[in-house]
Order: structure tokens, then C-alpha cells, then sequence
């Protein structure tokens, strides 16, 4: 069920706004732009601020929900819409305004459901609906990750009450890494031709509906805001982020991005740890200016 919110007023805001953007650089965070700590320091967001001007634009494209996407466009601050949710909800962090967003219909989140109950996967279940999310899980199983907190319900996943399945725009499932592959493959098999299943940061998929990716959201973004996707780069490092590289010029990967995304990449920059993203903006303003 795809929504598009904004109404032409809103949308000739954003174009009038980013009118003189001539390049536009598209970032993953979590191993991306953020360290091994998914932290951004200061300094490092200066040095990328001095790299922009109202001509050369940085905005975000992110597994993690709008609330926690914000947190780190406020640094810059940046004023072209983000991408959240792995690319089922565009938001315009200016006016905070949902451009785009699509949900996951409610049978398929229940099915994705049972099959972990049937399975018995001891995993983290992640229900993104609106700005909130929660974390489903068996009270045996611990929490693998604190990268973008949430409210923990420790429950049978089969108690899950049906009305939370409602208003889903990304299910996330953290597990082992030994058991992500196949996972991924089974539900694949369950539900390929109603969902996107994406490998994302280490032992977690992303699902979204079926066409969702940060790659179909940024196609869209851009011609939102009237931009040529001859003068956007992206960067990232995993399945997820290389959705966007089809839709670009310049697509780059971090040298810690998985072998996949680093051969979909025209080039490959330097690690998450030693400042990918840095490296990548000067190369590709130099081939922009040649």
C-alpha cells in the first residue's frame, strides 16, 4: 500500500529550496559514515561540512527510523529530504513532512511472524510503524544490538497482538550471522513476490514491501526535488546501500562494505574508520570539476 503525503505545495517548497544543488552526495550510516561505535564525531562533521556549499549537498539513506535519522542530519544541518527505513519512508527534516512512504500489508507481517515462531529463531524482532518501533522477543534471547534503541517486549512472537502489525513500513530481524543466509532464502521462498528482503548491517535483514529499497526511494527522491542523478554519488557497505547504485553516477564502497556491494561499486574508498565518506566526497567533486 504505497502513500505519497505531500501536497504540490509542499513539494515546490523542497524544489525552490535545493534549486541551485548542482551535486549531491547520498550516505549510508551505520558502517558508513558512523564508526565501529556508530558514533559521529565533531570533527569529522566538520571537515564534510567544509566540503559542502549550497551547490554540493549531503543527505542520509538509512535502515534506522526518521527520530534516530534526524538525530545525526541535525549536525550539518541537512535541508534535502532523508531516507528512512531502508527506503520505505522519505522525510523532509526542514519542515518534517513524510514525502513518501509504503507499508507492509498486514497478513505478510504476520506470516513473516510465524515463520519465526515455527522456525524458532532466536532472534530480535524489530516492527517499524510511524516514528516508533519496538523489539519483539522470547525472554531467553538477549538483545544484539543498543544502534538505535527501542522499547523491549519479552514475549512468545506469537503473542504478538494483531494490531501491531498494522501501519508496518519495515520489519527488521536481528539473529546470529550463521543463520541470516538462510533466513533470508526462506522467506524469499514464502513471501518473494510480496516482500524485499535486504541484507543490512551484521546478523540483521530488512524487509520491507515488495519494490521497496533505499534505491527505488531515492529514485524518487531525486526527481522530487529536480535533481540529475548524473551528478548524485552514494555510498554505503552493504546489500541494502548498493540498491542505489543503479539508480546513480558514482557509487561508492567502504572498504569494510561486504564483497557484494563492493562489486556492484565504481569505486571502492576507504574504511568507516578512517573516514570513507571524506575521501569519497573530494574524489568525486575532482571528477565532477574535470
Amino acid at each position: 500500500m504505497q502513500e505519497q503525503i505531500s501536497n504540490d505545495k509542499i513539494l515546490e517548497d523542497i524544489r525552490d529550496r535545493l534549486k541551485d544543488v548542482k551535486k549531491l552526495i547520498v550516505t549510508d550510516l551505520d558502517g558508513t559514515l558512523l564508526n565501529n561505535n556508530s558514533e559521529l564525531p565533531q570533527e569529522y562533521v566538520e571537515e564534510i561540512k567544509g566540503m559542502l556549499s549550497p551547490e554540493v549537498k549531503l543527505t542520509i539513506a538509512s535502515g534506522r527510523g526518521y527520530p534516530s535519522v534526524k538525530t545525526f542530519a541535525d549536525r550539518f544541518p541537512i535541508d534535502v529530504p532523508v531516507i528512512c527505513e531502508a527506503g520505505a519512508v522519505v522525510v523532509d527534516p526542514v519542515t518534517e513532512e513524510i514525502i513518501y512512504q509504503q507499508f507492509i500489508e498486514e497478513d505478510v507481517v504476520k506470516a513473516i511472524i510465524d515463520h519465526l515462531v515455527r522456525k524458532r529463531y532466536r532472534c530480535n524482532l524489530y516492527l517499524y510503524r510511524g516514528n516508533s518501533m519496538i523489539c519483539y522477543k522470547r525472554p531467553e534471547v538477549p538483545v544484539f544490538t543498543e544502534k538505535e534503541p527501542a522499547p523491549v517486549v519479552n514475549t512468545d512472537l506469537s503473542d504478538i497482538p494483531p494490531e501491531a502489525m498494522v501501519g508496518v513500513r519495515k520489519v527488521s530481524i536481528i539473529l546470529e550471522e550463521e543463520y541470516l543466509n538462510q533466513l533470508k532464502e526462506e522467506l524469499r521462498e514464502l513471501l518473494g513476490d510480496k516482500i524485499d528482503v535486504m541484507r543490512a548491517d551484521d546478523g540483521c535483514l530488512d524487509i520491507m514491501a515488495i519494490g521497496v529499497t533505499k534505491g527505488s526511494a531515492l529514485q524518487h527522491m531525486l526527481q522530487i526535488c529536480g535533481i540529475d542523478p548524473e551528478h548524485v554519488m552514494a555510498i554505503g557497505d552493504n546489500e541494502s546501500d548498493a540498491t542505489m547504485f543503479d539508480v546513480v553516477k558514482f557509487s561508492v564502497a567502504v572498504a569494510n562494505a561486504d564483497d557484494f556491494t563492493k562489486s556492484k561499486a565504481s569505486f571502492v574508498t576507504s574504511s568507516n574508520e578512517d573516514k570513507g565518506v571524506l575521501l569519497a566526497i573530494k574524489r568525486f567533486l575532482e571528477a565532477q570539476n574535470d
